[in-house]
């Protein structure tokens, strides 16, 4: 069963995942070059996307959700993947 995204639902995920972009910052996570700015995630309503350059930055970032989801309880359901 799909639980639709209700508003409630997405402020919860925006309030878990605030700093989730400064995490990313710290590790110096390079992302890929859009026009002129520099992105390796984005966030929206209660969806992660997570780019990288390579097969190995990628699985960096991945390795690097992983420690935020398990140092703050979360769960990402892999359900939606699509590589």
């Amino acid at each position: 069963m799909y639980i639709r995204c209700t508003p409630r639902r997405v402020f919860l995920f925006s309030m878990f995942v605030n700093d989730l972009e400064s995490v990313y910052c710290e590790k110096g996570i390079s992302g890929i070059d859009i026009d002129s700015f520099k992105v390796f995630l984005i966030l929206y309503a209660d969806n992660i996307v997570i780019f990288g350059s390579t097969a190995e930055e990628l699985q960096e970032n991945l390795y690097i959700l992983e420690e935020y989801c398990n140092r703050w309880k979360l769960i990402v359901k892999d359900k939606d993947y699509n590589f």
